[in-house]
């Protein structure tokens, strides 16, 4: 047997795309930190599940932090803002019952389970670690909760503003 037909052997017949890599590497991350927590997860375990080597996901990500943060911003951030998109067409009412839709099957999904139960199985962590999050930084649980408050009533006031002229008034 030659050379040539040695190394053609060894060849797989298809080859994965190396853009395609980050989206294999954030899905297993996924799998991975869904299963084991982020402080318990490994980048072994990562790269063994996307199929590739853990220096490759060096290439992509700096550290298993930052491709958790990835994974949440491709994730339930991306599917946030993919249903936050306003229809173009249709009634008031029309839109808000596809912008209601989109949300209700995102809360459905599995990647929203999964990262549901990472954040609640993290939050002590993230909330003894405020360094972590720059905008939580030398801010008490009281000052968060009011910025969460006020965001929510604002929200609401100029929802019901939004409602108030699209109704006529």
């Amino acid at each position: 047997m030659s050379a040539n037909s040695v190394r053609k052997a060894r060849t797989p017949r298809w080859k994965r795309r190396p853009e395609a890599r980050p989206a294999q590497i954030i899905e297993a991350a996924l799998d991975v930190f869904g299963q084991k927590g982020l402080a318990n997860a490994r980048l072994e375990d990562i790269a063994a599940r996307a199929g590739v080597s853990k220096g490759t996901i060096y290439l992509y990500f700096a550290n298993k932090e930052a491709l958790f943060r990835e994974m949440i911003r491709e994730t339930a951030i991306a599917a946030i803002e993919r249903g936050e998109q306003r229809p173009a067409t249709g009634s008031p009412t029309e839109q808000l019952t596809l912008i209601m839709q989109r949300y209700w099957e995102f809360i459905r999904s599995q990647a929203f389970s999964t990262i549901h139960r990472l954040v609640i199985g993290e939050l002590g962590v993230w909330c003894d670690k405020r360094d972590c999050l720059p905008v939580l930084e030398g801010r008490d649980d009281d000052q968060i909760f009011a910025d969460i408050r006020d965001f929510y009533l604002r929200s609401l006031l100029a929802a019901a503003s939004a409602s108030a002229q699209a109704d006529g008034a």
